[in-house]
């Protein structure tokens, strides 16, 4: 069965969520066709990214980067299109980090031309990256 163990929204772009589960997989989301009606919530994109479950998920404020933490250690960087998905450049995300332990919490925050993640996970650690901004499609 899946869980979901995390979810994230962008503040500048309020209709995006993203959900990660306990089989490894991320969901992102438009959510703009299921607040004014009962339609359904516009799923924008899916992947399996960790092998193990995705226990963390942010987004930047700009809804540009999604990072995620996982079971498997990996703390990961996605970089996303204006529409909301996963850039084609980047369709396979960028490791920034493999630790031996679970990763339980992210946060990412966009400055300028910088991506700043923190992480926190069973390794009783908070680890800080600092990278440049990827090439993307998001302004």
């Amino acid at each position: 069965m899946d869980y979901i163990l995390s979810l994230a929204t962008a503040d500048q772009k309020r209709t995006r969520l993203a959900t990660a589960n306990n089989r490894g997989q991320i969901q992102l989301w438009n959510l703009q066709p299921c607040l004014s009606s009962t339609a359904r919530c516009e799923l924008l994109d899916q992947w399996t990214a960790d092998s193990e479950g995705v226990r963390a998920v942010a987004l930047s404020a700009d809804g540009c980067y999604l990072v995620s933490g996982g079971e498997s250690g990996k703390t990961m960087v996605w970089p996303l299109n204006p529409r909301g998905d996963r850039s084609s450049q980047f369709t396979q995300g960028q490791v920034l980090d493999q630790s031996s332990r679970s990763i339980n919490t992210v946060d990412i925050l966009r400055v300028r031309d910088e991506i700043l993640v923190a992480r926190g996970g069973d390794d009783t650690q908070v680890s800080l990256y600092r990278i440049s901004a990827l090439s993307s499609t998001c302004p």
